[in-house]
């Protein structure tokens, strides 16, 4: 059974009946495939979750196995004394940077995995010769990754006024 994004837009109690109906389908004995950006919709359901950017299958594994890559996401913000189109480009040739925006001088992006650290990730940077003046990380949850790329790509500020 494929589904693509059941309980998108639907209320708390909907989306815990959709869990109840896939959990029945997968007990009957069907394979399952649910797609979704969600990872409480597939959270104590799922025998194995795959994470896709970009179409590439970036990992894969039971929650168990990825919960210590699934909670480490940073937001990082990079200020330069230059224009940033170069330092954009570089970072969307890197791994494990899915989205790169630009909004009031500023570069944002994301980092997860093994790339959750940025002080390393910001000194390649600087070896690569881009002129960083300063940077900030924001502690995103994954499940709201969609949401504030959404909220990038529909004109929103980054990260809404977090800090």
């Amino acid at each position: 059974v494929l589904l693509d994004d059941p309980a998108r837009g639907l209320a708390h109690p909907a989306r815990s009946r959709i869990k109840d109906l896939v959990s029945k389908i997968h007990d009957s004995g069907r394979t399952v495939l649910m797609c979704t950006k969600l990872l409480s919709d597939v959270s104590g359901i799922s025998t194995r979750i795959g994470l896709i950017n970009r179409s590439e299958l970036i990992q894969e594994g039971t929650m168990e196995s990825l919960t210590p890559w699934l909670h480490r996401v940073r937001a990082i913000e990079l200020k330069l004394d230059d224009d940033p189109a170069g330092v954009c480009g570089w970072l969307k040739d890197q791994d494990d940077v899915p989205e790169v925006y630009v909004e009031d001088g500023s570069v944002y992006f994301f980092l997860s995995g093994r790339q959750a650290n940025p002080h390393p990730f910001v000194e390649r940077c600087r070896e690569a010769g881009f002129p960083l003046t300063a940077y900030r990380e924001h502690e995103v949850l994954l499940d709201e990754v969609h949401d504030t790329l959404k909220s990038w790509k529909s004109g929103g500020g980054p990260l809404d006024g977090r800090n």
